[in-house]
């Protein structure tokens, strides 16, 4: 299990993969253990958005928002929102 943190201006974007199955599709003893690991990065790092990247070529902004932080919502995103319109936003309410 790989566990990718990237950083796109100030935000945080955390993806996993398992070979070839989503993340919310296995569930075991080493799952539990990165779902700890993801909650954590959320509370101790402010992390606001998470999106699920499955391959490599694909754009981090154009994938939809699969969680994010209570400040995050609290500022307007919702899950299933691209994680570009979702930055945008954020940038927006700071200004």
């Amino acid at each position: 299990m790989d566990i990718h943190r990237e950083v796109i201006g100030t935000q945080y974007y955390l993806y996993g993969a398992l070979q070839w199955f989503p993340i919310e599709f296995v569930m075991n003893e080493k799952m539990i253990l990165v779902n700890q690991y993801m909650s954590r990065l959320v509370f101790e790092e402010g992390l606001v958005l998470c999106v699920t990247k499955s391959h490599p070529a694909q754009s981090l902004l154009r994938l939809p928002v699969a969680s994010c932080s209570e400040q995050a919502r609290q500022r307007g995103v919702v899950i299933g929102m691209e994680a570009e319109e979702a930055l945008l936003l954020l940038q927006k309410e700071e200004a």
